[in-house]
């Protein structure tokens, strides 16, 4: 159930990206599209692709909604809007948030002087950590500093990197990670569970609406009775 119109729309449009984008990779009608979630509430496709690989994951956070697609590794995507935090102070934040990271990363985001300049860093290491559980399926529990560490070998987001490590239990991992700033609110890390980037730069692109709905399909179950409607306008807006 969602509480509010605005987690209303950005579900509706994480679903349309993720229909488009199995219809355009792999050329299947919307009307036959099987979705399915695991045991871990991670999104995947049913359907036969005929050996074909294909990995999706998708992200909404602020102004934006962002979706990934890999044909030859695991996937996963998440995004955040850099923001202070609600009703604390960043000391007060950083404190509660203590045992996500580990000392190393601390070290890192405390290594700028700017207040401002940690926080950007903490959401840059957050964002790092999201996408990899979300490749995997798991959530950032408490034991994530002693398991799970970045190091951001790119000291400064400032364009599109591929030199962030992931160590677990101070094991370096053969994962990628794509880092890029959608505007200057908002950063990107898309964690891939192999190296097939291959040197090709990777780019988000905006989509329009009317391009998320192209050669779509009216979907209407015999059994649904519900006025989606009437559902939606009776929602309250999140401030």
């Amino acid at each position: 159930m969602f509480y509010f119109m605005g987690v209303y729309i950005l579900c509706l449009i994480c679903l349309l990206m993720i229909l488009q984008c199995i219809k355009m990779v792999l050329g299947i009608p919307w009307k036959d599209i099987l979705l399915c979630l695991n045991i871990k509430r991670k999104p995947f496709l049913v359907n036969n692709t005929n050996g074909k690989k294909f990995f999706f994951n998708i992200s909404h956070h602020g102004d934006f909604t962002v979706l990934a697609a890999s044909t030859c590794s695991n996937i996963g995507v998440d995004i955040m809007k850099y923001s202070y935090p609600n009703n604390t102070d960043i000391f007060s934040f950083f404190k509660l948030m203590k045992r996500q990271f580990a000392d190393e990363e601390w070290s890192f985001i405390k290594s700028f002087k700017n207040e401002w300049d940690q926080l950007t860093t903490f959401y840059r290491l957050w964002c790092l950590k999201e996408s990899y559980v979300k490749a995997i399926g798991t959530g950032i529990g408490t034991d994530s500093a002693s398991s799970i560490k970045f190091k951001a070998n790119t000291t400064v987001l400032k364009s599109a990197c591929f030199d962030s490590e992931l160590y677990i239990k101070d094991e370096k991992q053969p994962w990628t990670f794509y880092e890029t700033m959608i505007d200057e609110q908002h950063v990107v890390s898309v964690a891939l569970e192999s190296n097939c980037v291959n040197g090709n730069v990777l780019k988000f692109e905006n989509v329009a609406f009317e391009n998320l709905i192209e050669g779509c399909d009216v979907i209407e179950p015999n059994n649904c009775t519900e006025n989606w409607w009437e559902t939606y306008i009776t929602k309250g807006s999140k401030t």
